[in-house]
Parts: C-alpha cells; sequence; structure tokens
C-alpha cells in the first residue's frame, strides 16, 4: 500500500475518477470467481490441464477470456461474463457467422483427409507479457484444432512497464 502511495505521489500511478468518462467501476472478486482466475485445487504440474499453470495458480484476465470464448464457442454465450469487465454489447463487435466458425470444423485443403487447426487472431492492443504468450501457448496445447495467431502493439516487460 506504501508503494502504491509513493507512486502515486511521485506521478507515476493516477487514481481515475469515478465521474470521468470510461469509468468502469472493477468487482474484483466477483471478476475473479465468475471467470475462475485463482486456482483454489492448486497447479499440478506434473500433468497441467489449466492455463493457471502458466502463472502458478493465477489465471491471466486476458487469457481467461479467450479460453471462455472458445469454451462457449463464441461471445453470444457469454455476453454476461464480459460485462464483469467492461465490454458491454455496444463495445463488443460479434461477428456474423460466429456459431458456424466455432461448431464446424476446417477441412484440409492439402488433399488428405481429416481437418486442419483453426487459426484465430488475437490482437492485444497495449501489448502483452511474455507469460500471457505462454498461456496461450498452453491454452493451445489444451485445445489441439485451434492455432492461435498473436498480434500486438508491444510486448511489455518489467522495463517497458516502468518506462511508461
Amino acid at each position: 500500500m506504501i508503494t502504491l502511495m509513493n507512486l502515486q505521489e511521485a506521478g507515476l500511478f493516477k487514481m481515475k475518477d469515478k465521474k470521468a468518462p470510461g469509468y468502469f467501476d472493477w468487482n474484483w472478486t466477483k471478476i475473479k470467481d465468475q471467470l475462475n482466475l485463482v486456482n483454489a485445487d492448486g497447479v499440478n504440474f506434473m500433468s497441467p490441464s489449466d492455463i493457471s499453470y502458466v502463472y502458478n495458480g493465477y489465471s491471466p484476465i486476458s487469457v481467461k477470456i479467450i479460453e471462455q470464448i472458445i469454451d462457449a464457442k463464441g461471445i453470444t454465450p457469454i455476453k454476461n461474463l464480459l460485462k464483469l469487465v467492461g465490454l458491454t454489447e455496444d463495445k463488443l463487435r460479434i461477428p456474423q457467422g460466429e456459431s458456424q466458425f466455432f461448431n464446424s470444423q476446417a477441412p484440409n485443403t492439402n488433399g488428405r483427409p481429416g481437418f486442419r487447426k483453426k487459426k484465430i487472431l488475437v490482437y492485444f492492443i497495449g501489448g502483452i507479457t511474455y507469460a500471457e504468450i505462454a498461456a496461450l501457448r498452453f491454452l493451445m496445447n489444451l485445445n489441439p484444432m485451434i492455432k492461435f495467431i498473436i498480434a500486438t502493439t508491444s510486448i511489455i516487460n518489467g522495463d517497458s512497464a516502468v518506462a511508461q
């Protein structure tokens, strides 16, 4: 707490005015519980099955939302969950054919029988951490028919976070 107060005094950390446009009041407890961000059972390092493995028991919100979209087979089924993190209907762009994309399999284009991995572009505006990239890669391993293409405006590490 003292560190946050010192950062605020130095002008490196600012509290957002609740009356400012775009202000969103986070209910951390509700978000944590609804998205299951903290793995209460602990992490099984021998046979990991949850993205919290990458963060030693914690799942980043960004990757957890992506996991929820994949598990629900689209954005539409989890609209209420997305509202918890400030993604209201006016901010969501739900593509046409969303359910068709998630409920179909991509045929091979090389003439071989079977199906190929579906490619999903994940774009992080503002940056992504290496740990989030690792969590997305782990999520790909859990879903073998999906391949993420990760795009971002920057890679965030400790030095770049402090520099901003």
